[in-house]
């Protein structure tokens, strides 16, 4: 999957087939998810607040539960 083209179909079309196949690249780390900041649900807020401001870089994250 080197071509940019085929993974902006894959996310242009959030197929069930699509995630699988996204998820697997993940997996394997053929494509890496820069992940920016992880908040708790209790401080959706704040990260509401990050999302508007459009600075910085990467996915911002809310954690709805901890697996232990």
């Amino acid at each position: 999957m080197n071509d940019i083209k085929n993974l902006k179909e894959l996310l242009s079309f959030p197929t069930h087939a699509n995630l699988e196949q996204l998820a697997q690249l993940l997996a394997d780390g053929t494509i890496k998810a820069e992940i920016n900041t992880v908040y708790s649900l209790a401080d959706v807020k704040q990260a509401h607040r990050q999302c508007e401001g459009k600075r910085g870089r990467g996915r911002i994250l809310l954690e709805l539960y901890t697996i232990k």
